[in-house]
């Protein structure tokens, strides 16, 4: 009995080993997750993970076990841990911890600012200078005070401008009406004109656009009674964007000019325009048109105009306008100053 329990004693500590299990083999895809960690190593953490979401959404498992790990710090000591076989220096841990640790950083930072964005009040909407998908009737009154001057002339003046504008689909029109006062108390204006012009996109593209339009003019200071014009052609916006815009227009037309000596001419017209607008900012805008009337049967016979003006939103409906306009000729009527300048400031308001 006693030989029996003794060799039961020497068997038992035997048998206890034979029943403690191997040590767990690394796993399968644990070679290939460090060749994806030293893929990315090189990379700043964000960058690495932009690499490693490329892979994993190309079906790539150890990148998306990897891009796993890097969602949190506990996810990335659970992978390190695993990878401690086949990571004798550690150096692959300390990269794993290191990415870890500063994405981890970047989306607390990313959540504080969204939380601080929702909490500061954000300011009113400020409506930007124009609305080109605006459909529909558009319209502008502008009040406007300055002086004109021609030759040794300089006359103080008041203006009334009405400016409507139609907007529908590929289609647009618009209708003007200017006129020019001095204080001197005479029944007409100093100068007064009466537009209608149209345009339409062509090949659906809003860039080109052909246009027509007719005009009755009237200025004293250059000697014209009345002038009446028709003219047709095509514009395309060179520039097109959010920021500025540039416009080239050129076309034909014919005018009949009849001067306050009684004298009057019919020409035809060679149309040349170029229209620059800037918007600085939401409230303010710069604008710059330019203007060549040639008749060509006359090489010296044309006129040439500029109008160059700054506008300010001081609120949706009611800006400021400060504008300087030019106008001269190449063959002025006998008696008459070759160029008029006019300098106005005004209100505009619109509906």
């Amino acid at each position: 009995m006693l030989r029996l329990l003794a060799f039961a004693l020497v068997l038992a500590p035997l048998s206890a080993r034979a029943q403690v299990p191997p040590p767990a083999a690394p796993d399968a895809d644990l070679p290939r997750i460090a060749a994806r960690l030293n893929d990315v190593r090189a990379l700043a953490p964000r960058a690495a993970r932009a690499a490693l979401e490329k892979r994993a959404s190309a079906g790539d498992v150890p990148a998306r076990e990897t891009l796993a790990a890097l969602g949190s710090r506990a996810a990335a000591a659970a992978l390190g841990a695993r990878l401690a076989p086949l990571d004798a220096d550690g150096a692959l841990r300390a990269e794993l911890r290191n990415f870890a640790q500063t994405l981890d950083a970047a989306r607390r930072g990313d959540a504080a600012l969204a939380s601080a964005d929702k909490s500061v009040p954000q300011p009113l909407p400020v409506p930007a200078d124009g609305d080109e998908d605006k459909q529909g009737w558009d319209n502008a009154v502008e009040v406007s005070a300055g002086a004109a001057s021609a030759g040794g002339a300089r006359l103080p003046a008041t203006a009334l401008t009405d400016q409507a504008e139609y907007n529908r689909g590929p289609w647009k029109v618009d209708l003007g009406f200017r006129a020019l006062f001095t204080p001197d108390g005479r029944g007409a204006p100093l100068e007064g004109d009466l537009q209608a012009d149209g345009t339409r996109v062509l090949a659906g593209n809003p860039r080109l656009r052909a246009f027509a339009g007719a005009e009755l003019h009237r200025d004293d200071l250059m000697g014209i009674s009345h002038d009446v014009s028709v003219h047709g052609g095509a514009e395309y916006d060179v520039l097109s964007s959010k920021k500025q815009t540039l416009t080239l227009g050129l076309g034909v037309g014919e005018g009949q000019e009849h001067h306050l000596d009684g004298q009057s001419e019919h020409h035809p017209i060679a149309l040349a325009e170029l229209e620059y607008e800037l918007k600085i900012s939401a409230r303010a805008a710069f604008n710059e048109e330019f203007e060549l009337e040639q008749n060509p049967l006359s090489r010296g016979d044309y006129e040439l105009s500029s109008a160059t003006s700054f506008i300010y939103k001081l609120s949706k409906n009611l800006a400021i306008r400060v504008a300087h306009e030019i106008s001269s000729r190449g063959q002025p009527v006998p008696g008459y100053a070759p160029r008029r300048d006019e300098t106005t400031i005004g209100f505009v308001l619109h509906d």
